[in-house]
């Protein structure tokens, strides 16, 4: 063959041979892989992944960390409840059956995406697959030229929560995703504390834990304050799925919520302009009274005079002498037992931080609300928002003072602890109806009795005259 007939294919081989070839700087793919100061960078550059060691710490981690701010500050862990001595030389990249994987020097897996390529949509295999770091800081895993996820990091939060990351529970297997603290600011393992929603209750509500314990509740004025800023969660069902979403308003804001290792979840902002750190624009709890549950059934927690707790008004400490020694974790009890025979009403305590397990009864007036509660025995309370009724059976937990964001709440106790300023509406009403019949009970006895000693004085002096008149 004449090499003029080559000559077109070799002037396209060498053309394309001088093409620029651009190195996949935010994706792992077979045959490449990270490892010692390797890392991923965001398309934008805003984050990065790669190994780290924390400061005062032995161990190495693969994470993810803003890579424009100058202050390290890591949003995600790969391997946290394995982590890698620090003298090893880790590597990730895609494992033989398509996961994102990380081995050891000698080839050991310690971290893997986990997906099982039994399900007929995945079918994973080395060479179909590709890990990307995306923009929003989201770890991606999926088929080359698809762009469904077969995994991806945001639905595996560690401590931090960034714009988009979902996390919740399914209705049906009662199973949750929550963020989870460091053990301290130089370990990156599980801590004690975890954040997220809890699907026990019927009414949505967000929880702090400390181990399996509630260390800390939002209360539906606290979510009020929260809505009203400029970033807010927004609560999505998928199918039997419920999860929250963060989200915020001003695109170039660089925040991130985060539930550090001593328990409180803070709200962080980065200040570029001056100061360049991060500011603390939201933190719960913020004091002990903010802890859950402080003073028991009944009792409510507000730094005064007198101690930390207080009870509500119609109830006593349950044990005194425990109160007096400043434990308060016995909560009150209720001077005088309710009636539950209409005789009952309510006190009303402005400015309160609403107890722990509302039952929801739908949007309704205040009256209708109250009636509601009544006619439940076992209804100690009940409370009204824009947007519903609430009310409590047996003890109520968790209360507080809130002179900010607090609301109405009205407690029930018996007639005879009533005080008329104190009362609501129907209560006020029930209470003269009540008042009346006990006034007229009372007139009726008085009089029953005075005339009964009337005609027994009667008698009496008749019987006297009977006996004069024998003997005259």
């Amino acid at each position: 063959m004449e090499l003029d007939s080559f000559l077109p294919l070799l002037l396209l081989i060498f053309s394309c041979s001088c093409l620029p070839v651009l190195p996949c700087q935010n994706c792992v793919k077979v045959g490449k892989s990270i490892t010692g100061n390797q890392k991923l960078v965001s398309a934008d550059r805003s984050f990065a992944l790669g190994f780290f060691t924390p400061s005062n710490s032995t161990y190495t981690y693969l994470g993810l960390w803003y890579n424009i701010i100058p202050q390290q500050t890591v949003v995600w862990v790969a391997n946290r409840e394995s982590p890698i001595p620090q003298n090893a030389s880790p590597v990730f990249t895609i494992g033989d059956d398509g996961n994102l994987v990380i081995f050891d020097e000698k080839g050991k897996l310690i971290w893997s995406s986990n997906v099982s390529s039994t399900a007929p949509e995945s079918l994973l295999t080395s060479n179909s697959t590709i890990g990307i770091l995306l923009d929003n800081g989201n770890l991606v895993l999926r088929h080359y030229g698809e762009s469904t996820y077969l995994w991806q990091s945001f639905q595996y939060p560690t401590d931090t929560l960034l714009r988009h990351m979902r996390f919740g529970f399914n209705k049906i297997s009662g199973l949750r995703n929550v963020i989870t603290s460091w053990t301290s600011n130089d370990d990156a393992r599980p801590g004690n504390f975890s954040f997220g929603i809890d699907p026990t209750e019927g009414v949505m509500r967000f929880v702090i834990w400390n181990r399996n314990g509630i260390y800390y509740r939002f209360d539906d004025s606290c979510r009020a304050y929260i809505l009203a800023t400029v970033w807010c969660f927004t609560v999505v069902t998928e199918n039997d799925n419920v999860y929250l979403n963060l989200a915020y308003y001003r695109i170039f804001l660089r925040l991130r919520i985060v539930l550090n290792p001593s328990g409180h979840l803070q709200v962080m902002v980065w200040n570029r302009n001056g100061s360049n750190r991060w500011n603390v624009e939201f933190e719960a709890p913020q004091s002990k009274c903010d802890l859950y549950a402080q003073c028991g059934p009944f009792g409510i927690c507000g730094i005064r005079s007198s101690g930390l707790c207080s009870c509500l008004d119609g109830f006593e400490p349950k044990f005194s002498t425990d109160w007096a020694n400043e434990k308060w974790i016995g909560g009150c009890v209720r001077k005088i037992a309710l009636g539950c025979d209409g005789g009952d009403g309510f006190f009303k305590h402005e400015n309160m931080k609403l107890p722990d397990h509302a039952v929801s009864l739908g949007n309704m007036s205040t009256e209708e609300c109250e009636t509601q509660c009544i006619k439940n025995c076992s209804c100690s309370a009940y409370a009204c928002t824009k947007n519903a009724c609430f009310i409590w059976h047996g003890d109520l937990l968790d209360l507080g003072h809130d002179t900010t964001n607090g609301r109405a709440l009205y407690v029930r106790v018996h007639v005879l602890e009533l005080v008329t300023d104190n009362l609501s509406g129907n209560s006020a009403r029930r209470y003269k109806i009540l008042t009346v019949k006990i006034v007229s009970a009372i007139f009726a006895i008085l009089l029953l009795v005075s005339t009964s000693a009337f005609i027994f004085k009667r008698k009496r002096l008749k019987r006297r005259d009977g006996r004069r008149f024998c003997f005259s």
